[in-house]
């Protein structure tokens, strides 16, 4: 249950940073989630996560490449291994790569 609990809080943190402090989008912002999300992006989520790759982190999976659809999704994953300061640094890269 704690580590469930962990997971839920981190992974609202990380939506609310993504939302307040970049230009992504929540995709279902009045939909419950667990420890995944969907954001949507100004441009294509492919680009978004290569760049993200050159500097160390996966920023998520393109959704496109699971179902097709709108290449600007992108699946987001928190689990409670992350740190608050690892959750800051994703969101300060997300940022600086969608500026």
């Amino acid at each position: 249950r704690a580590v469930s609990e962990r997971n839920v809080h981190k992974s609202h943190y990380l939506a609310g940073m993504i939302e307040s402090k970049t230009a992504a989008r929540l995709r279902y912002p009045d939909k419950p989630f667990f420890n995944e999300f969907v954001v949507e992006l100004d441009r294509d989520a492919r680009e978004v996560v290569d760049a993200g790759v050159q500097s160390g982190y996966l920023l998520g999976v393109p959704l496109v490449d699971l179902d097709g659809d709108d290449p600007r999704r992108l699946l987001v994953a928190v689990t409670e291994k992350r740190t608050r300061e690892e959750m800051d640094r994703y969101v300060e890269l997300l940022r600086s790569v969608l500026s």
